[in-house]
Order: structure tokens, then sequence, then C-alpha cells
């Protein structure tokens, strides 16, 4: 009796492990939102443009509010103040992390379509060390001010001076239409003065950046395995993505797991036990006794 009522519940047992089976193996999956933010800005052939930016193949959540990044012809871009830059290269290894720009305007020319000074969003970005402001100016009275080019300008050539370094003001009787400052690396700064470089590659070069961001709160974060993010319920701060789940700070678990009591993606205690999903996955393919 005992061996026919096992028989006739078989079917039912057998359809209620692949259940379980199926409903365990979807908890071990990662969660979106760190799968998202997994990959890097691709854009050209600069690399490693991460947190805080976001924007082409990175979805809002994996950056922070103003650090959108636009692909202009293969050319990965930032606009701040009225102007566009053109990322060179980020390192995100360093305290804070930076990156090195350029003048989208400037790249390549130093007769641009109008004169502007670089101007920087702070709450965003800060100058980095080892940089010079280098001044450019146009239409001028004189033809003395320093080192010099030819400019088209509105149709007609003009001289272009510039000046490596940061200099005091010009006597009174010096007159120009438009001043520009570009930053530039020193080190590039000074090349020119030596002959060894010309202006429009100390320009290319760009200038470097630090990123206005809590980096030791996204290295905590990317050390306990997860990825910096977005806090997508305030769309505000910062949230560190995980496998299982979003926290506020770091992962309390760096690999595949799930967490029994579940919890909000808003950071949480320790305590519990984190079953891995491979023994959820070994133990439901396990044969009960009863069947042995």
């Amino acid at each position: 009796m005992h061996s026919f009522l096992l028989q006739s519940l078989f079917p039912f047992l057998l359809i209620a492990s692949f259940l379980s089976i199926n409903v365990k193996l979807s908890l071990c999956q990662d969660d979106a939102q760190f799968t998202n933010c997994g990959s890097s800005i691709n854009c050209g052939g600069v690399g490693n443009i991460s947190y805080p930016f976001y924007g082409v193949n990175r979805a809002t959540y994996c950056g922070q509010p103003g650090y959108e990044v636009q692909c202009l012809n293969k050319v990965p871009v930032i606009n701040m103040k009225g102007l566009s830059f053109r990322i060179l290269e980020m390192n995100s290894t360093t305290t804070p992390r930076t990156v090195t720009v350029a003048r989208l305007d400037y790249w390549s020319t130093i007769c641009p379509p109008t004169f502007v000074n670089t101007t920087l969003n702070f709450s965003l970005f800060d100058y980095g060390s080892g940089y010079t402001n280098m001044t450019f100016y146009y239409q001028c009275n004189i033809n003395n001010i320093g080192l010099s080019k030819q400019c088209n300008i509105s149709n007609t050539v003009s001289t272009v001076f510039y000046v490596p370094f940061p200099t005091v003001n010009q006597p009174s009787y010096v007159s120009c239409t438009d001043e520009v400052i570009v930053p530039v690396y020193t080190a590039a700064a000074e090349a020119i003065v030596a002959s060894q470089t010309t202006v429009s590659d100390a320009v290319n070069r760009g200038f470097p950046l630090e990123l206005q961001i809590n980096t030791d709160q996204c290295n905590k974060c990317e050390e306990s395995g997860g990825r910096c993010g977005l806090n997508t319920t305030t769309n505000s701060g910062f949230s560190c993505f995980c496998r299982d789940q979003a926290y506020a700070t770091i992962c309390y678990e760096t690999t595949n797991s799930i967490q029994p009591g579940g919890g909000g993606g808003g950071g949480g205690g320790s305590g519990g036990t984190f079953v891995p999903c491979h023994s959820l996955v070994n133990y439901t393919f396990g044969t009960p006794s009863y069947f042995r």
C-alpha cells in the first residue's frame, strides 16, 4: 500500500522538483543593475570610462548626475558650461579619480569658430595637478606679445599669439579683441618653450581633471565585489550594485548567493546565513531517501 502510494505520487513529486530547481536557479541570476553596470563606456578607442560616467552603453543609474558621456564620431565627449571636452583617458586607480580631457573646439586647431574661456563645473570637476593655463590672444594691435601663428578669422588672415605660461597683465597699450585661456599639461607648455612640440600637439594632450565624487566609497563597494552607481529610489546619492541586490555601501556577499529574508536595496546589516547557489542546486538534485 505504501509502495503504491509513493508510485502514484511520483509524477507530482517530479514536477515539484523541477519547479523547485527553476525557482532556485532564477534566484541565482545576477541582479540586472549589477550586470548592466559591468561594462565601461564603449566609444572609439578610449577604454576604462566607468563610474561616475554614464551614457552610450551605460545606463543612467551606472553613474551620477552631470557625468553624461556622448559618443560623437567615435569620440567620447562631455559637455560643461557650454563647452565640449573630449575624454582622452580615465584613471580609476588614483584618489581622487581623474580624467584627461581636451577642448573639442581647439582639437588640432588654435582657430576655433568662437572664442570662449575654459570654465568648469566645480561641483563635478576640479583641476588636477601638473597643469598650467596657456593664453591665446586674437586680433591684437601689436605683433610682439609672444609666440605666434596665422589664423583665418572671419575670412581674414590674422596673427594669433600664445603664451604657454601665465604672465602679468599685458601693458595698457596692448589691445586684443579676444583672449582665451586653455589649460595644458605643464610638461607640454615647457616643451613648447623648448621648441620640442607644437602648440596644437600640446593642446591635444589635454589637461587633468579630478572627479568630485567620494572615491573611497566607490573603492570599498568594488572591493566587496560590487559596482558603483546611483540610488534609483531617490535618483541621487550612491548605491552599491551587488549580485543579489543593491546596498547602500558594500556587498554582503561577493559570490552568487541568496539572503534569507530578502531585504531592500538600502544597506541592511550583516547576519543571517548565505546559501551559495551551487549548494541549493546540489540539494535539489539529491535523491529523496524514500526513492533510494
